[in-house]
């Protein structure tokens, strides 16, 4: 007999076990795992959960090293784009999460009247983000999902969402 798991149900315990051949089943295909583990992990199968905590440890360094490197090459990337006409459009494909966002934030703090930044491609559409600090924006969002099938708005200063398109019209559009 084997107990596998414990929950608390209805006030009580809800206790799940295995018994005979699944029981054996069980035991057999945990320890072929830790066996598994073990051996890519270079330990034995007593500590892999030491081994594992440390490469947890070393993810969360990484993912923070990898933040800061974008937000870096952010910062280069906008640095590039020329503010002096007041309004900028920004295409770049490889934006991901909040990138849009900040590109467009830095461009706005650069001096530019009106920014427009597009992350995606043609074929799989662009999401964007549209923001000034002296002009409505709302109405470049709603010309823009009114011609191109996108979905989206927000506030005065900033509006955001998604839209299926050509980057040429696009631009010609703005």
């Amino acid at each position: 007999i084997k107990l596998v798991d414990m929950t608390n149900y209805k006030g009580g315990e809800r206790i799940n076990m295995l018994s005979g051949r699944r029981a054996l089943r069980d035991y057999i295909a945990k320890q072929d795992n830790a066996k598994a583990i073990g051996s890519m992990l270079c330990e034995k199968e007593n500590e892999i959960a030491k081994s594992v905590e440390k490469l947890k440890e070393e993810h969360v360094a990484l993912k923070g090293k990898v933040m800061e490197l974008e937000q870096q090459l952010l910062k280069y990337k906008a640095e590039a784009v020329d503010v002096s006409g007041g309004g900028v459009c920004v295409f770049d494909s490889g934006l991901s999460g909040n990138g849009p966002r900040e590109m467009m934030n830095i461009l706005l703090e650069r001096g530019a009247k009106i920014c427009a930044v597009f992350a995606g491609t043609d074929e799989a559409g662009y999401r964007y983000v549209i923001g000034s600090r002296s002009e409505d924006v709302r109405p470049i969002c709603k010309k823009l999902n009114g011609q191109f099938e996108g979905r989206g708005g927000g506030k005065p200063e900033m509006v955001q969402g998604s839209l299926k398109g050509i980057k040429a019209d696009i631009e010609a559009a703005l």
